[in-house]
């Protein structure tokens, strides 16, 4: 009973300190949000999931990420507690999203006392958790998704498991995503501690995504109710990203947690990092590092990417890759000049071509003027998911040598 007694406060301790407003809630691991994207966007993630966090946060999520993607974080807590997790997602074409996820939580060691108070020895505790999650386009957009938890707590005493289980949905809009989340919907209690099992705590989470600036800006709200006599708990952030490789992020959460962060791109690798700040702790630090491939994808390519309309090389092809989960209902092609004004739009229903051919020219036959062009591929299937292509850039150069006028024309 000493022990257990131990265990239990150091339990409570850390959750106490991690999560003050809710005075230490039993097996918290199931509910701590994981990805260090998230945690800098001050944890406003279930309508915006990307990675590890729609697999724990929101399942249903899982349909939208259309590339095999591996991902694994660290976070350096408090008090040498420490967290690391690995996951794995992919997608199963018209038949969802699989995820899979493995993650490692040390409270660190702490000294065990006898009644009197004299240190007897050291011990540590640590959970091991387990997720198994899927997610499915369920009807014009909408998804579903579920999550099957397992936790493995290892305490100097015993060895115990824990289960609970998640239900999400998950709709995307053009310019706002919708996340809905159940957390630990299983009435199970698991572990023993000093006041007897210990109890999940339920929880419900609704979340709303703005996408501004060709979805450049990211601005995310969630709101969050324990199933206990605890007010809801607000979470807020935004993100920005710059030339599609650098995300600047920021949050704010009624936990009292401030956090910002960053991610780089650099074509299908990607790394983030967070920090984050609460009263009743010290800064956190979390990375994290991801890999995409295979998959689904729009993409482009300009051959030439650079070219005259008074040239030589009077035009460039634009070649077409449109590899989506179902059928295409549309698409459409947009060219843009440096202001972000369109030029120029091919469009159309079912697959599309592949490949549009440009030749610089505007409508009265004058060449448009020197200098950077987009282009950007958006299909829209017949779910009415929506899926963009990264921007090629297409210039007009007329003093290249290679783009010099032959001779007689």
């Amino acid at each position: 009973m000493k022990r257990i007694l131990i265990i239990s406060t150091v339990i409570l301790s850390f959750a106490g300190l991690t999560y003050g407003a809710l005075g230490g809630i039993p097996f918290e691991v199931f509910n701590t949000t994981l990805g260090a994207r998230a945690l800098s966007m001050g944890e406003a993630c279930v309508a915006d999931a990307t990675g590890v966090s729609a697999i724990f946060w929101n399942p249903a999520a899982l349909d939208s990420i259309n590339k095999n993607l591996i991902y694994a974080g660290a976070e350096m807590l408090f008090e040498g507690a420490n967290m690391e997790y690995i996951s794995y997602s992919t997608p199963i074409g018209k038949f969802g999203g699989l995820g899979l996820m493995a993650g490692y939580l040390s409270y660190g060691s702490y000294e065990i006392t006898d009644p009197s108070a004299t240190v007897t020895g050291t011990g540590d505790m640590k959970d091991i958790f387990l997720t198994a999650a899927y997610g499915k386009n369920i009807i014009a957009g909408w998804q579903a998704g579920l999550a099957l938890k397992m936790l493995i707590r290892d305490t100097p005493d015993e060895v115990y498991p824990a289960f609970n289980a998640d239900i999400s949905f998950y709709k995307s809009f053009e310019m706002v995503d919708l996340g809905l989340a159940f957390k630990n919907v299983l009435p199970i209690t698991a572990g023993a501690t000093a006041d007897g099992q210990e109890k999940f705590v339920s929880t419900v989470r609704f979340g709303a995504s703005l996408k501004l600036l060709d979805s450049k800006l990211k601005i995310a709200a969630d709101v969050e109710k324990y199933f206990i006599n605890e007010n809801p708990l607000v979470f807020t952030g935004a993100e920005y990203t710059f030339f599609d490789m650098l995300s600047v992020r920021a949050g704010y959460n009624t936990l009292s947690q401030i956090s910002g962060g960053l991610g780089i791109n650099f074509q299908n690798a990607n790394f983030d990092y967070a920090l984050t700040y609460a009263a009743a702790a010290a800064l956190e630090h979390k990375i994290a590092l991801s890999y995409a491939f295979g998959g689904y994808e729009v993409a482009l390519k300009a051959e030439p990417d650079i070219f005259s309309p008074v040239g030589a090389i009077k035009k460039t092809y634009i070649r077409i890759t449109a590899a989506t989960k179902f059928e295409i209902y549309k698409w459409s092609l947009d060219l843009k000049n440096s202001k972000g004004e369109i030029i120029r739009t091919w469009n159309g229903a079912g697959v599309p071509d592949t490949e549009e051919v440009w030749d610089g020219l505007r409508q009265d036959g004058m060449p448009y003027d020197e200098g950077s062009y987009t282009a950007v591929m958006t299909v829209t299937d017949e779910n009415d998911n929506s899926l963009k292509s990264k921007a090629a850039v297409i210039k007009i150069q007329t003093n290249d040598r290679s783009s010099m006028p032959l001779l007689g024309e």
